[in-house]
């Protein structure tokens, strides 16, 4: 089933909000445009999401930002690249798998923006922590 969102300026906290058209089905919600859009206001410190790639997987790719802006390289997340442009930290979405977005945010209310340029792309689950987990050793 496919529908067209658009996105509101005020957003209710833990609730996700959609732009462009997208498939919503009960374990993951398809972009079915070139682009589209996902914002969700939540608490926490680090972001993780499951996402598989488009029907160009060469081509999918996802902005990431927090708060109104670029990732900061200190919070950034493992898969994040944080590219040469300074109003983009994007990720590179080549197969389905868990994606680290933040890693080591600060802990509070959060507006996290993601844009997708890629048709297909699929989000199965957003995962908010509420502290940095460090790398086992």
């Amino acid at each position: 089933d496919t529908q067209t969102f658009e996105m509101p300026e005020l957003r209710a906290e833990g609730r996700p909000y959609l732009e462009g058209r997208w498939s919503v089905g009960q374990d993951r919600i398809v972009c079915e445009d070139d682009e589209g859009g996902l914002a969700v206001v939540f608490e926490g410190a680090s972001v993780r999401a499951v996402l598989a790639p488009g029907d160009d997987s060469d081509g999918t790719v996802v902005t990431v930002s927090l708060d109104g802006q670029t990732i900061d390289p200190e919070v950034a997340g493992i898969d994040l690249d944080l590219v040469d442009d300074p109003d983009r930290s994007e990720v590179a979405v080549s197969r389905g798998r868990v994606y680290e977005l933040i890693s080591s945010g600060e802990f509070g209310i959060h507006n996290l923006d993601l844009r997708f340029r890629g048709r297909g792309v699929a989000v199965h689950l957003l995962a908010f922590g509420t502290v940095h987990v460090p790398e086992a050793s």
